[in-house]
């Protein structure tokens, strides 16, 4: 069973591109904010490599991939060590040669709201669905998702220092095309930041800050991966611990603004042994689903992108009894019976 958890942010800008705050910087931040690894997704760019960056920083394993093309079609690559030429109308293209790399990687915004504050509006959406050999999408981007919140300067502001009103939950376009994506294969879910430390300046420079500090950003949506033991001293094994968890989906997305998702657990209990989030399993060895929550929530089992079970509870099992991917919401009460998401699994898949 994979008993150990580790906790790290994705896809972060740093100073090499245009983000706020080095790599050491951000490494610091990460060290307070107690989570385990950063993932530095710059722009067209592998300088943070090439200059010695990666390894170990304030106990926090720093690896550095890149984000690649323009206007859309963004695609965050892992495990490469030379630049890949954007190609923004031909993501395959961009794909394919991640890979040829030994690389892996993940839509990173598959769909954005965009404001009006930033970049005229634009939306940096993901267009060409066609590709194949990527490894997952980000279903949770934080700063995407709040900055479509931001719909003019009061509601920035509004939102900046009342962010438990914003709606911060993930985009249901998003999950909609995730669970429409699993029909057909694995696709790998992550949880990430796409945090650039942006410097803030509004009502005629009286309001000064940043949207959002790194320490902030590495205590809301992470992405946490389930190891068999305790993550490696040495550099080069941790982080191909780390890639190995990524790559098969061994790992769950969670907000820890409002509370922390750290304790989660989701697997499958067949006959003999545990099938863990991202493996294949029977339906033959009679599994029961097992979810096991840091606190009261409401507990969704999905399968297929429909509900088949809720309710309010620490704990829940299910017996399914179709094939299919089967994953799990956890979702925070709040008053007037509203909800926050909080916990998103990767799927089991059972044939």
């Amino acid at each position: 069973m994979l008993d150990r958890e580790y906790i790290g942010n994705l896809h972060i800008h740093s100073t090499y591109s245009d983000g706020t705050s080095t790599i050491e910087e951000i490494a610091a931040a990460a060290g307070r904010a107690g989570i385990h690894f950063v993932g530095i997704n710059d722009h067209f760019t592998l300088r943070g490599l090439k200059e010695g960056k990666e390894g170990w920083r304030d106990r926090v394993a720093v690896l550095v991939g890149c984000e690649i093309n323009e206007r859309y079609n963004h695609y965050l690559a892992y495990n490469i060590k030379d630049e890949i030429p954007n190609d923004t109308a031909e993501p395959q293209n961009v794909i394919d040669a991640v890979n040829r790399e030994g690389g892996f990687g993940f839509i990173a915004h598959p769909y954005e709201l965009g404001s009006p504050l930033h970049d005229g509006g634009a939306a940096f959406n993901w267009l060409r669905w066609d590709v194949n050999g990527y490894t997952g999408i980000s279903i949770w981007n934080f700063s995407s998702i709040w900055k479509g919140n931001a719909r003019n300067y009061p509601l920035g502001l509004y939102y900046y220092y009342n962010i438990g009103a914003a709606d911060l939950d993930p985009l249901r376009d998003a999950m909609a095309k995730w669970d429409e994506l699993l029909q057909t294969r694995k696709v790998v879910a992550i949880g990430t930041s796409d945090n650039h430390g942006m410097n803030v300046k509004a009502l005629l420079g009286l309001i000064r800050g940043k949207i959002f500090d790194y320490e902030y950003a590495c205590r809301a949506v992470n992405t946490h991966i389930l190891l068999n033991g305790e993550l490696p001293e040495d550099f080069q094994a941790a982080k191909q611990a780390i890639y190995d968890a990524l790559r098969h989906g061994h790992c769950f997305v969670g907000n820890s603004l409002f509370e922390n998702a750290r304790g989660f657990r989701f697997y499958a209990e067949p006959k003999s042994g545990i099938t863990e989030m991202g493996d294949d399993g029977s339906l033959a060895d009679s599994p029961v689903l097992v979810v096991k929550s840091p606190a009261r929530a409401h507990i969704r089992f999905i399968h297929s992108g429909r509900i088949v079970k809720e309710e309010l509870s620490t704990s829940s099992s299910f017996k399914p009894d179709s094939p299919g991917p089967y994953r799990v919401e956890l979702h925070l009460p709040r008053p007037r019976g509203k909800t926050r998401a909080w916990i998103y699994s990767n799927p089991i898949y059972l044939a």
